[in-house]
């Protein structure tokens, strides 16, 4: 038998499209996109003051509430903007092809289109010299390892969006972060066009930004000789360079195009593996999680999933556990994908009560862990808590496979971090609030002998957050004192009496002696308000006082 060497082999395998073992992918469009060295651009540069900081870092630091534009304007040479133009080397790593599908994509394309010759949808990766230049314009000292980096924070690339036979539009994204004297400055992403003329090879348009969002930039502070430092995030309402108008591709007719949205897509799955889960919007995902009859996962975070403001343990989370070809998977098939910011709803519920907030956010900003900068919560589509999992608390080495572990433990109804993990809160305060995430609450009071309804000691039960009802438990211990106890349960509206016996209570329990324990059981159809009202005064014939402890539940 003959055998075949390796050239023959690697011959024979790229070749195969031609030798019918294979069908052969029509090949798109390509152009090639060029600029005239020769010419200059004027960019205008800005920084507008910091709006907002979580910790007021812009009001205190100085390098913060100092930040301004290094150079308002400045003239280029357009051999700089050659950076944000397609190399092969660039087109290789932007492709995402193995060795032998690049080659074999090369032998199926028109000879006249290789080099830089790019279709819509393509990418390439941004040569970093030019880019450098003009971030220094921003600020002197711009850097793009990006200082935290759990994988896939790093880099720079373009896409063809469209063309014809005028102009090409190009968008971009780049990863960049500025070092101050003491600290990071990390801007969530920079975006932005680059609009060529082709037939004068000159740029028409180009323009570099910060998108605006609740959050758009994450810094970290150094302190005590930089061994330590402390993070916060915030809002800058302008990080910019711009050359030229955008009006130049308003209303153009192209030849070829993909939506902006589409281009934004290939970009960002260009850095995030993560954003292969199917994510959703957080209006969206009750609605979703009902009708499709699948748990919601969530991830409340204090910084963006999908840009790099979004912090360490954000990053960490996304590069890792959200990036697992095994997590994705169960992900996509198995829940409701949303994430919010923990802004977002801590505005939320500081503009409302918690019972005109939407019952999706209760359930999220009662789910919060305390201190925990990001926490993903697994919620029934009947909004009932079904898992937890501080990101903090996931296990350094082993993290997708963990996070792997607290989803299928909460599909299973094992209810991870949740239960017996939470403590139930011992409270002295007379007004109660049971939710599905704190739905039992121990109240430890005093009361005493009384001569009419209006001195008993009243706690107040807010069970609104019930929305399709359920049963109210009220388990009573009395105190060893001698007094002995009597409890009555009314609608939260109910007016106290001012004589005689309690009326029209909707249950009670009377005459618990010291020591002793009773139970009030209530069912109602209707989350509601209650009134509970513990007095010593229907059944003794003596004054004095005594303590009670009172397990109020819903289930």
């Amino acid at each position: 038998m003959k055998k075949l060497g390796i050239g023959n082999l690697l011959i024979s395998v790229l070749f195969l499209p031609y030798w019918g073992f294979a069908a052969d992918t029509p090949t798109a469009n390509r152009i090639t996109l060029t600029l005239d060295s020769d010419a200059n651009v004027v960019v205008k540069g800005f920084i507008a003051p910091i709006a907002y900081t979580g910790s007021n870092f812009h009001v205190e630091w100085d390098a913060l509430a100092n930040l301004r534009v290094a150079e308002p304007e400045k003239q280029y040479p357009t051999a700089v903007f050659q950076a944000f133009l397609p190399t092969e080397v660039g087109l290789r790593k932007g492709s995402g092809k193995t060795f032998l599908q690049r080659l074999q994509s090369l032998l199926r394309e028109n000879p006249t289109s290789r080099g830089n010759g790019v279709s819509v949808g393509d990418l390439w990766e941004i040569e970093q010299d030019g880019l450098l230049a003009l971030l220094r314009q921003l600020h002197p000292n711009p850097h793009l390892d990006m200082h935290i980096n759990s994988g896939d924070s790093r880099g720079a690339w373009a896409c063809l969006r469209a063309y014809n036979a005028e102009i090409a539009h190009i968008v971009f994204r780049v990863h960049a972060e500025f070092r101050l004297a003491d600290g990071w400055f990390t801007p969530s992403q920079f975006t932005g066009h680059l609009v060529l003329n082709r037939p004068d090879e000159k740029v028409a348009f180009f323009q570099m930004y910060v998108p605006h969002g609740t959050l758009n930039f994450d810094v970290n502070r150094y302190h005590n000789d930089r061994r330590i430092f402390t993070t916060d995030a915030g809002f800058c309402p302008q990080i910019e360079l711009r050359a030229g108008t955008e009006t130049i591709i308003q209303d153009t007719q192209f030849s070829e195009a993909i939506p902006l949205s589409e281009a934004e897509r290939i970009l960002i799955r260009r850095f995030y593996k993560s954003q292969y889960i199917n994510w959703v919007s957080v209006d969206a995902a009750l609605e979703m999680a009902r009708a499709e009859q699948k748990p919601i996962h969530i991830v409340s975070t204090n910084g963006p999933l999908t840009d790099e403001a979004c912090g360490g343990s954000g990053k960490s989370l996304r590069a890792v556990a959200l990036s697992d070809d095994k997590n994705i998977e169960l992900l996509n098939d198995s829940f409701i994908n949303t994430w919010v910011l923990n802004t977002d709803m801590k505005r939320l519920r500081d503009a409302n009560t918690i019972d005109d907030l939407p019952p999706l956010t209760q359930i999220i900003v009662q789910g919060w862990k305390r201190l925990s900068p990001i926490d993903s919560l697994i919620i029934s589509p009947e909004l009932e808590l079904m898992g937890r999992q501080p990101v903090n608390e996931l296990p350094l080495r082993n993290k997708a496979k963990a996070y792997r572990l607290f989803l299928s433990e909460a599909l299973a109804g094992k209810r991870p971090g949740v239960g017996e993990s939470i403590p139930m809160p011992l409270s002295s305060s007379r007004g109660v609030v049971l939710d599905r995430i704190q739905p039992s609450v121990e109240v430890l009071d005093t009361f005493g002998y009384a001569t009419a309804p209006q001195d008993a000691t009243v706690i107040r039960i807010d069970t609104t957050a019930f929305e399709n009802g359920g049963t109210l438990t009220i388990a009573i211990q009395v105190g060893r004192a001698d007094l002995v106890g009597s409890f009555d349960l009314f609608p939260g509206d109910s007016a106290l009496q001012t004589e005689g016996t309690p009326q029209n209570a909707l249950a009670q329990a009377w005459g618990i002696q010291p020591r002793e324990t009773g139970t009030i059981t209530y069912r109602f159809d209707k989350g509601q308000v209650f009134q509970l009202r513990a007095t010593g005064g229907w059944v003794n014939q003596e004054g004095g006082t005594n303590a009670f402890r009172a397990r109020i539940s819903v289930r």
